[in-house]
């Protein structure tokens, strides 16, 4: 950084202390009412932002319904054949009457 800008900061942050010294000479309550504010302004955000995750929430109540029996899990080594076909063929149906 060159020497010019630092003496500008320099200059700035030291008129900035002395502009605030000022206030606060002429507005004695100013200082407490700062103070109060920027408490309330820091609890509000530790309110919000950080308590929540601090603390575990309650999970919500989950509900989970059956809507069909649980079915026996079949390993590979214990497929059973069934006993009869599982499909059976369709029965034709008479679109005509038939020839008597």
């Amino acid at each position: 950084m060159s020497t010019l800008r630092l003496l500008a900061l320099s200059y700035l942050a030291s008129a900035s202390v002395f502009v605030m010294a000022a206030i606060l000479v002429a507005h004695p309550g100013l200082g407490r009412d700062l103070v109060r504010g920027t408490r309330a302004l820091a609890q509000m955000a530790n309110d919000d932002l950080v308590q929540p995750f601090l603390i575990r929430q309650q999970p919500d109540a989950v509900a989970r319904i059956a809507l069909a029996p649980a079915a026996p899990v079949l390993r590979p080594h214990e497929v059973q054949q069934p006993a009869q076909p599982a499909l059976v063929p369709p029965v034709p149906r008479l679109v005509q009457a038939p020839d008597i």
